[in-house]
């Protein structure tokens, strides 16, 4: 990352973690610069079982992928790498948003509505940019 990108990510840190210091959601900085949101326990003394969880997660998804990876190797990249940052976006914004307080109506069922809404407006983003390209390329003719 450059200095710049490094410089912007710490500064957009600390000004969130002064501004929301009783949120439980807790931005940290990388050596990179890179911006990591950790989510917290948030004082309920369960970060030992949050972490088994963690470590049980990661088995778990390595052993789907070593039994999925055949499958997958037929699936497009770019279509993976979709899908991947759907879900991403979507249980970021989820999660930010119940640690600054949200109550989403319906809970985690919301999770499906929010994902319907993010990919809707991710094919609707990705068909306009589709349209410029091609008025481009046909200016240019």
């Amino acid at each position: 990352m450059s200095g710049i990108a490094a410089a912007f990510s710490n500064d957009l840190v600390k000004r969130f973690n002064t501004a929301l210091p009783e949120t439980h959601v807790a931005l940290q900085t990388t050596a990179g610069g890179v911006v990591v949101v950790s989510a917290v326990d948030g004082g309920q003394g369960q970060l030992g079982l949050a972490a088994a969880a963690a470590g049980a997660a990661l088995v778990l998804v390595a052993t789907v992928g070593v039994l999925v990876h055949a499958p997958l190797s037929r699936v497009p990249e770019n279509t993976i790498k979709f899908a991947v940052g759907l879900l991403l976006t979507t249980f970021g914004t989820f999660w930010a948003a119940e640690g600054a307080g949200v109550s989403w109506p319906g809970d985690e069922l919301a999770l499906l509505g929010l994902l319907g809404f993010l990919a809707a407006l991710a094919f609707f983003l990705v068909e306009l940019l589709r349209r410029q390209r091609l008025s481009l390329q046909a200016g240019e003719a």
